[in-house]
């Protein structure tokens, strides 16, 4: 969605919310019907297996 296309009063609608921030009730809606705006973690990458990885680029090879 283009949100800087939208005017300030289409915003808040599309958002359920308003000039003062979401109430403590709908926060507490959203959050449960949603979960918590968090990122997970993903699987770490060996030393090996990125020094590896460097290899697949032509690129690379051309210059070795």
């Amino acid at each position: 969605m283009d949100w800087y296309k939208l005017s300030i009063p289409e915003v808040f609608k599309l958002l359920d919310t308003g000039r003062q921030g979401l109430s403590t009730i709908k926060a507490t809606e959203k959050l449960e019907r949603t979960g918590p705006n968090e990122l997970k973690e993903s699987g770490r990458k060996s030393i090996a297996k990125m020094l590896l990885a460097q290899f697949k680029d032509v690129m690379i090879l051309i210059l070795i």
